[in-house]
């Protein structure tokens, strides 16, 4: 189910998002639902919203590869300590999403409906090129998509 079809993002994202399109004669998600949908939607906005829509799949990819990895839920996974950086502090965690979403809540449906595809080989792990974190030397290196390399455990 697409939930950004069925009941306005505003509703259970909070102030967070524009959209408020009509959901007249819809059914709504149950609130665990639209809550994970919403920190998957924030982690790929935060994380990859200047990277085009290849950068949000590979963000969404390895937000779910987190999730089968770890047995958590999409939201423990996004706000786990010091794992997206957005998260870290509150002004990332209160900053708005603007812009042009369409892209944003296509990926994020993909994602939530398990029909996204892995463009990462199943990365757990990323960072941009600005950075280079001394985590990435124990890990394989599996891709480049745009602003981020792309990684998972060895013997994974």
């Amino acid at each position: 189910m697409s939930i950004t079809k069925h009941i306005p993002v505003a509703v259970f994202c909070g102030a967070l998002l524009l959209s408020t399109a009509s959901c007249e004669h819809t059914p709504v998600p149950s609130p665990a639902v639209a809550s994970e949908w919403c920190c998957m939607l924030k982690n790929i906005y935060h994380e990859a919203r200047g990277e085009g829509v290849a950068g949000m799949q590979a963000v969404a990819s390895v937000t779910l590869n987190r999730v089968a990895q770890t047995g958590k839920t999409v939201c423990e996974v996004v706000y786990a300590h010091k794992q997206f950086s957005w998260t870290n502090t509150a002004k990332g965690r209160n900053k708005p999403i603007t812009g042009d979403t369409a892209m944003l809540y296509a990926v994020a449906d993909k994602a939530m409906a398990g029909v996204l595809l892995d463009i990462t080989s199943g990365a757990t792990h990323y960072h941009t090129h600005a950075v280079k974190p001394v985590w990435r030397k124990s890990l394989d290196k599996l891709a480049v998509i745009n602003n981020h390399i792309f990684y998972k455990g060895r013997n994974q």
